[in-house]
């Protein structure tokens, strides 16, 4: 057994079995798998065995380890400095990966969202595969995602400068992150706590440049798309937006969705379904919203642009040249290359003119990595991060659904397409844990997609998960509403109209939080720990959420239940509702939940 020690942290090496562990400030941090390290091909997995030969200097030490295989090695270098430790894995050929511990009693969360969304992450299984940004990929990775993992004992494991990643939870408990690269830079950070860590991770990553424009987070926005689908008309949108008026409901943006073009790829309004656009957009205007329309970067051949985009080079290309037709929704398509420049300044000028008729900016949709391969686009996750820094530079006043790396951006991520159902399988259930896991990844202006989800097949959406979707979403960064509440009864139009309102009421501390996350990187939406780090009953409580430090949000996520369990961490708390007040730490058991509340607490001691 050796060590290397730096000024807080020390690393164990063990021989036989090989493992290593971080030890900060007295405490065991992290440890590998055994083994640490392995080398796969595409019939078989050789794990490091042994040590050949190491070097050792006074913060770093080189170890070259022997495989089960004699011409595969793998190279560690290791490095401990103050707040983290360095390890850059090399290895021979075929996929490197490194293995990670989570099977102790420590709570485990971060990497991005899954369709089956668990908190924490020890409670979930993921197949070892492509790290990619999905659009519902084949091992349920959703559309944002961080290569960046926290445990309970503040350590976080950050891949840098890397894009070609793998990642695995495997049922035994452990973590697996691999890279087709023949090198693999992991940085630990060793905080005492996860919130001192994630202001060392922030300073890696960056925070976010700006806030949203503020009248996003102030006001709802309504989207065409749940209700109408693809039948959207000039008279529907008037229709809808005076319906949102007449019924006295917030609202800021209305969004126009799919399909509004004559065919996807064209950025004219389809003269048969919008004959007078402007006249609609002045209208709407006239009812105070502001207008977005739905983008995506597909480009159908029957499209008006195709032929000028292939022309001039503008698509992902194929083996042959021409450009590559993609798979999607509504494909397979050509594919707009987000790395060609004049690509983009053509796709922004076409943008551009539809800002010209009065449109006030877009919804960014798609643009995830697992619509390409690795043929077609090396590095595949660049799309995703590419495509968000041109809407994020260019288009500000929208929202983009996929995230990577796209850290410094001030734009609302939208969580992924919602189905209409309660459970953690992208359902209601689903709302917080991906809202925590994207604030403790680096994304802070979070849009937990639409209210009640998107109908999709056979769904139907009762007025029960209407009113407690909503009431989820109030005090969320921004909401989103596609289902017209007064379809329902006035019972459910008045709860509604009333926590839309609410959202607006918060809206000041919503923005407050927004300009700080700028200035510190810390996110708006927080989880239960974060109030009390040392407490340990704090991390595995998926259906409560903080809005910064001064408010605890507890609502309800299954049909059928007006009461509630209520964890309040550390400090004196008054429910919003009522003005009792409550020390925590406390379980308040079976606390009365009606229909028409959401159990709200203000942290006092943010007043003292």
């Amino acid at each position: 057994m050796n060590d290397i020690a730096g000024k807080n942290n020390k690393i164990i090496i063990e021989e036989n079995p090989p493992a290593i562990h971080i030890w900060s400030q007295g405490k065991r941090k992290l440890s590998t798998g055994i083994p640490p390290a392995f080398i796969e091909t595409e019939s078989s997995r050789y794990s490091v065995t042994s040590i050949k030969s190491r070097s050792k200097t006074e913060n770093t030490e080189k170890i070259i380890w022997n495989t089960g295989r004699e011409d595969f090695y793998v190279i560690l270098t290791v490095t401990v400095s103050e707040h983290f430790v360095d390890f850059l894995w090399e290895g021979t050929s075929a996929i490197l990966a490194v293995t990670f511990d989570m099977s102790s009693d420590h709570y485990w969360c971060g990497q991005g969202e899954f369709l089956r969304h668990e908190w924490p992450l020890n409670k979930t299984a993921l197949p070892f595969g492509p790290l990619i940004t999905s659009d519902n990929g084949p091992t349920g990775l959703g559309n944002i995602q961080t290569p960046l993992w926290w445990n309970s004992e503040g350590t976080g494991i950050y891949v840098k400068d890397c894009n070609s990643l793998y990642a695995g939870i495997e049922p035994y408990k452990i973590l697996i992150v691999g890279t087709e690269s023949k090198s693999l830079k992991i940085r630990v950070f060793t905080g005492e706590t996860i919130p001192e860590s994630y202001s060392y991770f922030i300073k890696e990553a960056d925070k976010p440049s700006r806030i949203p424009p503020k009248r996003l987070l102030t006001l709802p926005v309504w989207t065409t798309w749940a209700f109408y689908k693809t039948d959207i008309t000039q008279e529907h949108v008037l229709t809808f937006a005076k319906d949102i008026r007449n019924h006295s409901f917030p609202g800021g943006t209305l969004e126009i969705d799919d399909i509004w073009q004559s065919d996807y790829g064209d950025f004219d309004f389809n003269p048969h379904k919008f004959p007078a656009p402007e006249v609609m957009i002045e209208k709407l205007h006239d009812m105070d919203f502001r207008v977005t329309l739905w983008i995506t970067p597909f480009f159908n051949p029957s499209s008006k642009n195709f032929a000028v985009g292939s022309e001039n080079g503008f698509f992902i290309k194929g083996k042959d040249g021409a450009p590559e037709r993609i798979p999607w929704w509504h494909g397979p398509d050509a594919l707009l290359d987000v790395r060609n420049k004049e690509a983009m300044a053509w796709f922004k000028e076409k943008l551009e003119k539809l800002q010209r008729i009065g449109i006030d900016g877009f919804k960014f949709d798609a643009g995830e990595a697992s619509f390409l391969s690795e043929t077609t686009f090396p590095g595949r996750n660049d799309y995703s991060r590419l495509w968000v820094e041109f809407a994020s530079l260019n288009f500000p006043y929208g929202e983009v659904r996929t995230g990577w790396n796209n850290h410094t951006s001030g734009m609302l991520f939208r969580q992924w397409d919602k189905f209409s159902v309660w459970d953690s399988y992208n359902g209601l259930s689903s709302v917080i844990p991906q809202a925590l896991t994207m604030s403790l990844t680096g994304y802070p202006f979070i849009l937990p997609d639409i209210i009640g989800g998107n109908f999709y097949g056979e769904e139907k959406i009762e007025r029960e998960l209407m009113i407690r979707w909503t009431e989820v979403s109030s005090l969320m960064p921004a909401m989103q509403f596609g289902f017209p509440p007064w379809l329902f009864d006035e019972e459910t139009e008045k709860i509604c109209r009333f926590y839309a309102e609410l959202h607006e009421t918060f809206s000041r501390e919503i923005i407050k939080l927004a300009e700080e996350a700028v200035l510190t990187g810390m996110p708006l939406i927080r989880p239960l720990f974060w109030a009390d780090p040392y407490d340990k009953n704090t991390y595995d409580i998926s259906d409560q959420f903080l809005l910064g430090n001064k408010y605890l949000v507890a609502p309800v996520l299954k049909p059928g239940s007006e009461k509630r369990n209520i964890y309040l961490p550390a400090g004196l708390w008054r429910d919003y509702r009522t003005g009792r007040e409550y020390e925590g730490p406390v379980l308040l058991s079976d606390y009365s939940v009606p229909l028409d509340c959401l159990p709200i607490f203000e942290n006092i001691n943010e007043y003292l």
